[in-house]
């Protein structure tokens, strides 16, 4: 015979305690939660005639008020009818009965066990599923409803349904291409259609990208192969957004901040954060030990693995964006949708979950590109390196509609406040403060990157290299330890804060951009790169970084501001040859070959300018390649 008293101690989720049946729907609903079993715990039980409490102690105790004969028959008979009846597939739970103290009354027990369906209930006009969620019987609606048909095999998972209105002409095939390379699945002896094929599938642990309507026959992308390689992939996925907030201080109430919403693919939006995330991943030099050991404000990695979480396992069938928001003090990543249904909720917030993957074809193309942990282990991963660094741990939130993790900064990053500070500075014109303040920070750090970053700013905008060269000064042994980034900013401060940068400046700018010549540069960096060698009027360099940049990214060969650069690069040596040509007494060979030379690179000039403007050039890269078209019909004719 059942012990109640022993169900007592078991999860709440499995046992629902009924003193008065007052409502019989109630009693079926409830049966019909435990049944879809959403928790994954087997099913469950609903008791009638008893009340769960506690005794004198605090401990759980139940009193057997039961049931009378013929309310037990009543409520027995309608409820198993009912079962049948009004619930679809129809369930049979079983029915015991156990006595009380007052031989008149009993108590009724009905469990049901899991099926591995998905099942209804018809309350007179309305049809609803129901599941069991924090220890209530509630409707199942939207995320859940879909989470639950999905787990039952009622629906395929989001990740690998047809997207609605997407063809194969919607996905970036150069992308997909350069995305298989880097994941070492890509086989150039195949067509790039192959990889759409609907019987074709990348790897075991994801479908075919594409897939075929049964009634039209259409082939589609499946809804992860558009948020991965989808050319625009919020026209079918609105909520595939990311935003991401910058406040200088520790909350919302500060008078400035940043704020930038980003699109595109989810693995463009993943670039993207962590790239704004590792500006926040500063460093400071710790000397009161006596060493100078570098404690950085977040591990990059425990700020990659909590972006690509969010990314990866959200909810996408909601529109709302994944958060990402910087304060001085702390990083808070904010993903829609609640904890997938098959993790404890307890043990996340411990940051000790088991593997599971929402979306599984996302989550193995991240691992692949090496952009994630393997499976399970992301959350020990951002703990692990938070603690490697002295730093606190991070807190994970859940509710219903969100999951969050919270990286708190080091605590001895208090003085990144300060560089907050110069920032608002700089905006507002006090730029003699900013300098003081640059220079304090420099003496204790100086191969922080947004110190220095920010000190070109500042000589930028005053144009004139002084500060910029009193640091360089200072540190010359030390310019191969900063980050590329930074020693291309130095380099921008020194070629383009003065009209006429003298050769002190083009020195010290041409050792910086050797430096940062083998460094992983990303399109903005090569960009950068290659404007100061042109300015330094070293073209085959700047035409040879432009080659081996779209070498290793195939997909840059398109990109408009390095078609205008790469042809501006082609129009000085074009201008080069030019000039070889006006010398006078020029031997009848030489200037045959400078003839030539210059026909071959004001072709190639013309054929990159024309490029870029036929390639989506925004209005800023626009002026610069009709500019420069202007420059060459002049120099063309100048030449004739």
């Amino acid at each position: 015979m059942m012990d109640l008293r022993e169900l007592l101690l078991r999860e709440s989720e499995q046992v629902e305690w009924k003193e008065n049946v007052a409502d019989i729907n109630d009693v079926v609903r409830t049966l019909v939660a435990f049944t879809n079993d959403l928790p994954n715990l087997g099913g469950g039980r609903v008791v009638c005639g008893a009340k769960e409490g506690k005794d004198a102690y605090g401990f759980p105790s139940v009193t057997l008020t039961g049931l009378t004969a013929a309310r037990l028959k009543e409520v027995r008979g309608q409820v198993v009818a009912r079962c049948q009846a009004n619930v679809s597939p129809s369930i049979a739970p079983s029915v015991e009965e156990l006595p009380t103290d007052d031989p008149a009354r009993r108590v009724l027990v009905f469990t049901a066990v899991a099926t591995g369906r998905a099942h209804s209930f018809r309350d007179g006009d309305k049809t609803a599923y129901w599941v069991r969620i924090d220890h209530q019987t509630k409707e199942a609606r939207n995320g859940v409803l879909l989470r639950l048909l999905a787990a039952r095999g009622e629906l395929e998972p989001w990740d690998r349904r047809l997207a609605p209105g997407a063809t194969v002409d919607d996905l970036d095939l150069l992308a997909l291409r350069d995305t298989l390379v880097k994941m070492g699945v890509w086989d150039p002896a195949r067509p790039i259609d192959h990889w759409l094929d609907p019987a074709v599938n990348i790897s075991t642990f994801m479908p075919p990208l594409c897939g075929r309507e049964p009634l039209t026959g259409v082939v589609r992308p499946r809804n992860f192969a558009v948020l991965l390689f989808g050319r625009a992939p919020q026209r079918f996925i609105p909520g595939a957004i990311s935003s991401f907030s910058l406040y200088p201080g520790v909350d919302r109430a500060e008078p400035t901040s940043e704020r930038a919403l980003l699109d595109g693919t989810i693995l463009h939006q993943a670039r993207q954060l962590i790239d704004r995330l590792n500006v926040e991943a500063v460093s400071v030099t710790d000397k009161s030990s006596g060493g100078a050991e570098n404690l950085v404000k977040y591990p990059v990695r425990a700020l990659q693995e909590a972006v690509i979480n969010a990314l990866v396992h959200r909810d996408y069938t909601t529109p709302d964006p994944v958060r990402v928001v910087a304060y001085a003090d702390r990083v808070d990543i904010w993903s829609p949708g609640g904890l997938d249904h098959r993790v404890d909720r307890e043990r996340f917030l411990r940051g000790d979950v088991r593997p599971v993957w929402r979306n599984q074809a996302l989550a193995w193309v991240f691992i692949k590109l090496q952009l994630a942990q393997s499976e399970g282990q992301g959350l020990p991963t951002i703990q692990a390196s938070l603690k490697n660094e002295g730093s606190p741990p991070a807190r994970f939130e859940a509710t219903d509609d969100s999951v969050a993790c919270v990286l708190p900064a080091h605590p001895r990053h208090a003085r990144v406040r300060e560089l907050l500070r110069v920032e608002e500075d700089v905006v507002h014109g006090r730029i003699a403060q900013a300098l003081t303040t640059l220079e304090t920070l420099l003496a204790d750090d100086p191969y922080n990157f947004r110190t220095v970053s920010l000190l070109a700013e500042v000589s930028r905008s005053i144009r004139d290299t002084a500060p910029v060269l009193r640091f360089l000064t200072r540190h010359r042994d030390g310019l191969s330890r900063l980050p590329a980034a930074a020693q291309l900013a130095l380099a921008d401060a020194l070629l383009t804060a003065q009209t006429r940068p003298q050769s002190v400046e083009r020195d010290l700018a041409r050792e910086l951009l050797l430096y940062a010549r083998h460094a992983h540069k990303d399109l903005v960096d090569v960009r950068r790169y290659v404007i100061n060698l042109l300015v330094l009027q070293e073209v085959q360099a700047a035409l040879e970084a432009l080659q081996d940049a779209i070498r290793e990214h195939p997909a840059w060969g398109d990109d408009p501001a390095l078609l205008q650069l790469r042809g501006r690069a082609w129009l000085q040596r074009a201008k080069q040859a030019g000039e070889t040509l006006r010398t006078p007494g020029l031997p009848g060979r030489i200037r045959e070959s400078a003839r030539r030379a210059f026909r071959e690179d004001a072709d190639a000039a013309e054929r990159d300018l024309l490029a870029a403007l036929n390639h989506g050039a925004t209005s800023v890269i626009r002026e610069h390649a009709e500019a420069d078209l202007h420059f060459l019909q002049r120099l063309r004719q100048k030449v004739r």
